[in-house]
């Protein structure tokens, strides 16, 4: 009994340590909320990063001229990955658009309902830039822009024939069936004046 008692404190500090890891997160991880008050001009580059912040303002400058309120962060450690940190940051600070670089200089992104549509398109031309800058601008860049039509003309005005030869059949059809429908009635209407 005397064993389980000497046990039990190094038991419960063992799990205050555990938890205490566990909330305090990462040691080399920068919190979203530190990393939105640290910014400037909504560019957050952490120290020892090699990251020019006056061409990420351009693209920031960029976007507001759009009506987009974007955030750009090039933390030291985005925790547990640079597409959750980007999400956190955008939610945290209310952003349309966030772009996050992570420690490899992989870029992820976050985006609002609103620019969605756009959203796998920017990645990719993201992931394919060669510097950062260029990233954040071609991230950007095809996030702003329209989808693609989708169907060629040519597409389009053989659907719209089709279209407009259904209706004109589904018309004669009906057509046809009012007048066979009174052709029936009319010789019962002679009989009975008769």
């Amino acid at each position: 009994m005397s064993c389980l008692r000497s046990r039990v404190p190094l038991v419960l500090m063992g799990l205050l340590v555990t938890l205490g890891s566990f909330v305090a997160g990462p040691a080399g991880a920068e919190a979203p909320v530190d990393v939105i008050d640290g910014a400037t001009d909504n560019v957050y580059i952490a120290p020892g990063r090699e990251f020019d912040a006056a061409d990420f303002a351009t693209v920031i400058d960029t976007a507001r001229s759009r009506g987009v309120d974007m955030f750009i962060a090039a933390p030291d450690d985005p925790e547990p990955d640079a597409s959750a940190y980007a999400l956190r940051l955008r939610q945290l600070g209310e952003f349309d658009v966030t772009l996050v670089y992570g420690p490899d200089g992989e870029v992820r992104g976050s985006v609002s309902d609103d620019y969605f549509d756009g959203f796998a398109r920017a990645q990719k031309a993201a992931a394919a830039a060669t510097d950062p800058t260029q990233a954040a601008n071609a991230f950007f860049g095809e996030l702003m822009e329209e989808p693609p039509g989708g169907l060629p003309d040519i597409v389009r005005d053989v659907a719209r024939w089709v279209m407009i030869l259904a209706v004109v059949v589904a018309l004669a059809s009906a057509a046809e069936m009012a007048l066979r429908a009174r052709r029936r009635s009319e010789p019962l209407d002679a009989e009975t004046a008769a």
